[in-house]
Parts: structure tokens; C-alpha cells; sequence
């Protein structure tokens, strides 16, 4: 077993903060200051021939020192000083087991399932709720061959198994807000072929 920590400190000035305002239209502003500290945690463990277990957590606090002068929902201007940084979740994590076991001779098969999750996020920094995103988990898996060559992998593969609905961006359209949805449950074929 082994088992990383992280810690991180970062102070930034003149930071540049991307807002979307409405579909192709995007406002860039300075942000006076900011502050991340964080926490990292990241394990893998091997408690049997071929099976793999991973975890990693993750602690992040993000804020606008100063940022008085902040677009806001409809472009209106609000201050965001000590305000969450956009696109940054307090928590977050993912574990992940695989499990490996030979077939034929020297082909490998591979079974992976895997779950992450993280608190919620906002995507701008006044952090309205209208334009966040709550809490919310993810569940994806794959079964794989690799032949005996060592250089090909065929791989089946499913994610956001439980069609989880959520969003990875927000633009205010006053007085409606839009947001660009997530992948639904998806399927697919991977084909891999290295020289």
C-alpha cells in the first residue's frame, strides 16, 4: 500500500477571471486577489494478485481576496471579495478498483469500476446558485483484453452509468440562465494499438 499527502499554498494578484455572459459572448476581468490552500490525499493498494484498489481526496479552499468589481448575473456588478473561486469545489474524490487476471496464453483481462464525486461548484464569482452546480457523483466502468503481444488492448467501456444530469458551464442569458449539459450514459468501443 502507499499513500501520498499533499499540501499547497498559492496567492495570486491580478488574477484573470472568465466569465460567460451569453452564448459567444465572455467577459475577462482581473480579479485583485486570490488565495488556494488545499489538501491532497492519493492511495493505492494491491491487497491480492491483481486486483488493484485506488483513492483520492481532495480539500480546496479557493477565494477572491479582493475583487470589488466582479460581472455578475446579466452583467450587473457585485462584489465577489470572499467569494468561492469559479470552478472550484471545496471537495472532491474518486476511487477506482481494477482487477487483472491472465486468459489464454499471456492475454490479460481487465474489469474497472470506478466512482467519483465532488461538492458543488459555481461557474462565475458572484456564486449564485442559479449558476452552480450542486453536488453530485459519477460511475463509470470498462472491461478490457490485451493480447499477448503486449501492444494491443481492446476495451468495452460505459460512463455515467447511472445518467447522472448535471452541468460543466453556466451563462447567464437575463433573466434566464443556460447552462452546457454533461455527457448522459454513454457506451463504447476503444481500440488501442501501440508501435
Amino acid at each position: 500500500m502507499r499513500v501520498n499527502a499533499t499540501g499547497f499554498h498559492y496567492d495570486y494578484t491580478n488574477l484573470q477571471v472568465q466569465n460567460f455572459i451569453t452564448p459567444g459572448v465572455t467577459d475577462i476581468s482581473n480579479a485583485a486577489t486570490a488565495s488556494i490552500n488545499g489538501v491532497e490525499l492519493e492511495s493505492v493498494a494491491k491487497p491480492m494478485s491483481g486486483l488493484t484498489l485506488t483513492a483520492n481526496l481532495s480539500w480546496l479552499d479557493a477565494r477572491y481576496k479582493s475583487f470589488p468589481k466582479a460581472s455578475g448575473p446579466g452583467g450587473i456588478t457585485v462584489n465577489a471579495s470572499g467569494n468561492r473561486l469559479n470552478a472550484s469545489p471545496q471537495e472532491s474524490g474518486n476511487v477506482a478498483a481494477q482487477y487483472d487476471w491472465q486468459v489464454g496464453k499471456g492475454g490479460v483481462m481487465s474489469l474497472r469500476a470506478e466512482g467519483s464525486y465532488q461538492t458543488r461548484e459555481y461557474f462565475e464569482a458572484s456564486n449564485s446558485i442559479a449558476q452552480s452546480q450542486a453536488a453530485f457523483g459519477l460511475f463509470n466502468s470498462s472491461l478490457a483484453y490485451s493480447l499477448p503481444d503486449g501492444k494491443t488492448q481492446v476495451s468495452l467501456w460505459g460512463r455515467n452509468l447511472l445518467n447522472q444530469q448535471y452541468v460543466t458551464a453556466t451563462a447567464a442569458i437575463s433573466p434566464v440562465v443556460s447552462g452546457r449539459p454533461g455527457d448522459p450514459r454513454t457506451f463504447g468501443i476503444r481500440f488501442d494499438r501501440s508501435l
